[in-house]
């Protein structure tokens, strides 16, 4: 009877003075070690992947109420369709597997107030995984959210005053959103993290949250994206104070990176560290938020980019892409086309002041820089400064000043420019070019070094170094001024060998600096008269090496007339100055004149 006394003492889940408290275990009892210690399995929870979502959820709210971690098990599953992680929480995942079980469009789990939760895996099979919420406070450590399906729905939304995030997601479209889900332009401060995505449409929108610091990965194209231009890899609405210390973005569906204008506040006070993009189906690097909230005061230390305007409409191809904003720098810039053909623009801008680029290089673009009126909004392009530019291009005009309902001015480009480009630089071709303010170009010209459409009174300022060469037989290098209506001064193209003709032959006799051996003259395109001419010409009286200058004529001017406009220097490079539509040449004692073209006859005048 005793024993049947004590087995039935043992056994009694009721009464707090029996069961577990008559067991003991080291210095206390087994009660005082499950209060100390609950565990799962003290309310039925099994972890073998059926839906226990009202037992864990009595598990998290006991365990905030008594202040102890709630501790699940590794290699077990929990299936559920709400989890509601109590205010000041603690999850410890340990690598638990958390299933998401039905389709849902409310929230899959609510992470409380200032709770944490570590090491915590969400998988699903569904279609819909729900929205999830991390609220004020929260931190998310080593989370993550796995879809064994090729592309679901599902955002985890972040309390931009959540404390710090850690988390990846594969296979979900559209992963992380901040925002205040109450009130967006409340906003909120101070988030924290580490954010990966694998196979998304858009990884990231953030939306008035300010003070945060978040590093970035993302690559990968969901299957329900395309190769036309949709969401962005990162879209950033009225943020201020906040870094990006590194960021890695390949694969998005339109721009890498998107300043945007959908809420009404500005973005200011930000900073880019080390950002690398690829394949991304827009520009590198977009802000358009609109002109009534501008975005300002931002640096981007580091852009380094491979195929941008990666998508099958060929839209929105460009490396950088401004308008709507106002103090913004970039250190140092590249991009490479490897698997797409080229950019159509290397930085496109409307509605900018005060933009600097300390260093940008272009393997492949169209143009490198356009001013343009495009639908982000009309507005001045002032204050552009562009210190050590480099680019390969293959338009008409690498640097295009378009006919625009804007005025540009305060600009300084210096750039090395290469290609099959046939003008360095050209204004509106009706020649309305509005400028309000100087335009300075310092242009080492390798490919074409005319430009056009720029009038006598435009202020537009070039020192152009041109490159020349004479090889096998061809001429490479153009050189070139125009006025609205104007012809070229000089602009050989490739000339054949057979086309050539001796001119301002000296005789042998004739030595020393000035004296000039045979020349070769270029006829102008699509006439038979003389246009420049290039001669070998001694420079030194101690040397024996010549070098070659350039003579120029119009369709009229006869050999007598042609007047010498520069030396190639020994780099192989004449440097030339054009202000406004004309050549700027000085003479042997300093004076400058003005050297232009007009109706086929060379023009030289004082300034």
């Amino acid at each position: 009877m005793a024993d049947d006394a004590l087995r039935g003492d043992l056994a009694n889940a009721t009464d707090p003075a029996k069961g577990a408290a008559l067991v003991g275990y080291k210095h206390a009892t087994a009660a005082a070690i499950f209060r100390t210690v609950p565990i799962p399995a003290n309310y039925g929870i099994v972890g073998n992947g059926s839906n226990e979502t009202q037992a864990i959820n009595a598990y998290l709210a006991d365990m905030a109420a008594i202040g102890y971690p709630a501790r699940f098990e590794r290699g077990a599953v929990y299936g559920f369709d709400g989890l509601v992680i109590p205010a000041g929480a603690i999850l410890e995942g340990h690598g638990a597997e958390f299933k998401a079980l039905g389709n849902t469009s409310t929230y899959t789990f609510n992470i409380g107030e200032h709770a944490c939760v570590e090491d915590f895996l969400v998988t699903t099979d569904r279609t819909n995984i729900g929205s999830m919420m991390m609220q004020v406070g929260a931190s998310l450590k080593g989370g993550r959210i796995i879809s064994s399906l090729p592309a679901i729905d599902g955002t985890l939304f972040i309390h931009p005053s959540a404390a710090y995030i850690d988390c990846e997601a594969v296979n979900v479209d559209r992963p992380f959103h901040v925002q205040n889900r109450t009130n967006v332009l409340a906003g909120g401060t101070g988030l924290n993290g580490r954010l990966k995505a694998q196979n998304y449409i858009r990884a990231l929108r953030i939306d008035a949250a300010d003070d945060w610091n978040l590093e970035l990965d993302f690559s990968g194209k969901s299957p329900d994206a395309n190769f036309e231009p949709a969401h962005n890899g990162v879209l950033i609405n009225g943020c201020q104070r906040f870094r990006i210390p590194r960021a890695s973005i390949a694969d998005s569906g339109e721009h890498a990176i998107r300043f945007g204008g959908d809420i009404d506040r500005e973005s200011t006070d930000w900073f880019f560290g080390d950002v690398r993009t690829k394949r991304t189906g827009g520009c590198s690097f977009k802000i358009n938020p609109g002109n009534t909230f501008p975005t300002r005061r931002g640096h981007v230390d580091t852009l380094i980019s491979e195929d941008a305007g990666y998508n099958t409409a060929g839209r929105n191809r460009e490396f950088i892409r401004l308008s709507g904003c106002q103090d913004i720098s970039f250190g140092y810039g590249s991009h490479r086309c490897i698997e797409t053909s080229l950019l159509t623009c290397a930085v496109q801008l409307n509605g900018t002041e005060n933009v600097r680029i300390n260093h940008i290089s272009i393997d492949n673009c169209g143009e490198f820089v356009r001013f343009v009126d495009e639908g982000d909004g009309p507005g001045d392009v002032t204050g552009l400064q562009i210190l050590d530019g480099s680019a390969q291009c293959s338009a008409t005009a690498a640097i295009q000043i378009q006919k625009t309902s804007y005025n540009v001015g305060d600009v300084y480009i210096r750039a090395t420019l290469s290609g099959s480009y046939t003008y360095y630089a050209q204004g509106a071709s009706d020649g309305t070019t509005k400028l309000n303010g100087p335009v300075f170009l310092d242009v080492c010209a390798r490919g074409g070094a005319a430009q056009r459409y720029f009038l006598e009174t435009d202020d537009v300022q070039v020192r152009v170094r041109v490159g020349a060469r004479i090889y096998e037989g061809h001429v490479t290098g153009r050189i070139a001024s125009y006025r609205a209506t104007g012809t070229p001064v000089f602009d050989p193209g490739n000339v054949p060998e057979s086309s050539m003709t001796t001119v301002l032959t000296s005789p042998d006799s004739v030595a020393g600096p000035g004296s000039f051996g045979s020349a070769l003259e270029f006829a102008r395109p699509g006439s038979t008269r003389r246009g420049a001419a290039v001669a070998m010409e001694q420079i030194s009286t101690f040397a024996p090496y010549t070098g070659l200058s350039v003579w120029a004529g119009g369709d009229q001017t006869p050999t007598s007339a042609m007047r010498k406009i520069g030396t190639f220097r020994y780099d192989g490079f004449l440097e030339l100055t054009y202000v406004g539509g004309g050549l700027i040449m000085p003479d042997a004692n300093g004076n400058k004149y003005r050297v232009t073209i007009a109706n086929g006859a060379l023009s030289v005048n004082p300034i």
